[in-house]
């Protein structure tokens, strides 16, 4: 009788298990592939930690090919943004590279609100959408190795528990 007992408990508890260890699994193929995380690293090779919210401000490609720039905010919570800071990757941003770094976006964002081919909203959505950064600030450039037209800046505001990605393919 007792293994009677033992294998009614058993057969259910192995079977509830199993189902739980597989929704994990598919939990973290979808957190490492699928997630805003995931993407930028597939896209950058660039850890950004998983944020609390993004926003997409711009997307600029073109339907059927990846060409045109995108510009996304991610917010984080306290205790992922100190994670995020300590990535190796960050350039803290000083009086000698924050003239380059505004130039940088200056030219991003000139190569939208200039020309005529993008929409009035995107333009709208970038100009009630800065970049926020200052001397407290964090920031890194990534280049496509292949393409190196291809290029994302990261800007870090630790202040304001955001980070700004300014994506350009073409």
């Amino acid at each position: 009788m007792r293994n009677q007992i033992s294998r009614k408990f058993y057969f259910p508890f192995l079977i509830i298990f199993s189902i739980i260890i597989g929704f994990a699994g598919w939990y973290e193929i979808f957190q490492h592939y699928f997630s805003d995380r995931g993407i930028v690293r597939f896209n950058w090779h660039v850890d950004i930690e998983q944020p609390t919210h993004s926003k997409i401000i711009l997307d600029e490609t073109a339907p059927m090919s990846v060409d045109g720039p995108v510009y996304t905010q991610f917010t984080y919570n306290k205790k992922t943004i100190k994670k995020l800071k300590k990535k190796e990757y960050w350039i803290k941003i000083s009086n000698n590279n924050i003239k380059n770094l505004t130039q940088k976006v200056t030219e991003y964002n000139n190569s939208i609100l200039k020309y005529p081919v993008h929409s009035m909203k995107s333009r709208q959505n970038l100009l009630e959408n800065p970049v926020v950064f200052n001397d407290n600030c964090y920031y890194y450039v990534k280049r496509d190795k292949e393409k190196q037209d291809q290029y994302a800046i990261f800007i870090l505001n630790p202040k304001e528990k955001k980070l700004y990605l300014l994506e350009y393919y073409f």
